[in-house]
């Protein structure tokens, strides 16, 4: 009787904290922000172009460049129609980064940044999330960058219906909240496209996000999704597997 009820007690405790956690959750909102200093958005340019932008996206899309950093591409990140955030990434090479980077280590100056992003809490966030249509939408590609999210748009095809849709997690990670956005959309199934870099990673996420969701992954060996054009794209998609199957297959 005495073990009975000291079950008992867990159980409430367990369930009371699990309740307050998920209250804790639904009450967690993200402040909005403003603009980049000069920031102006841009309906053209050569960088975006050369990375498989079409005039639809740049419709789309609020991109654009602020006079005080004129070599950083910025993405303003809106969640429920908030501005939430930013992302800015360098139009330079990784090779001219890292000769730049060189040159003002030898002179004692301040690192040269591929990224310049607000201070955002960006796992609290999806990028692409307002374009997921509730009791619709009922599956998302899930991506680490805004550049492999703007071209699986392309390649798969996925303005032209309401479905499938596709989201970055701006990271190699699923936070808990991101997972309480989808589910509150009524997202069914998730298929990771994630860097093959991050395969370690990914297994542990993947089990977890099964936990609440149908869960597919699509292995890329030696191409971001961004580097993709359109058949081989659609060739992945086709041979996603199983996360249990992904997982064992990449012990």
């Amino acid at each position: 009787e005495f073990l009975g009820e000291r079950q008992v007690n867990i159980f409430q405790k367990l369930t009371s904290t699990l309740e307050q956690e998920e209250v804790k959750i639904e009450e967690t909102t993200l402040p909005e922000i403003t603009l980049p200093a000069l920031w102006q958005r841009i309906y053209d340019d050569p960088y975006l172009r050369e990375r498989g932008f079409t005039d639809q996206q740049f419709e789309k899309f609020e991109v654009g460049r602020s006079k005080v950093n004129r070599d950083y591409i910025t993405f303003l990140v809106r969640q429920g129609g908030r501005l939430i955030g930013y992302v800015g990434r360098s139009d330079k090479s990784k090779k001219e980064i890292d000769r730049i980077n060189i040159a003002r280590k030898q002179k004692g100056e301040k690192e040269y940044l591929r990224y310049r992003n607000s201070i955002t809490d960006f796992g609290l966030t999806l990028f692409g999330y307002d374009e997921i249509i509730e009791g619709v939408t009922t599956d998302i590609i899930l991506v680490e960058g805004i550049f492999s999210k703007t071209k699986t748009d392309i390649n798969l095809g996925l303005d032209i219906q309401d479905e499938t849709k596709c989201c970055a997690t701006l990271g190699a990670k699923l936070s808990e909240y991101q997972v309480y956005l989808l589910k509150k959309k009524g997202v069914r199934r998730l298929i990771f496209w994630f860097e093959a870099d991050v395969l370690s990673k990914i297994k542990g996420i993947v089990a977890k996000a099964a936990l609440d969701f149908e869960v597919l992954v699509c292995y890329l060996s030696d191409k971001d999704p961004n580097d993709m054009d359109a058949e081989e794209a659609l060739r992945l998609y086709g041979e996603a597997k199983n996360w249990l199957e992904f997982n064992m297959s990449h012990v």
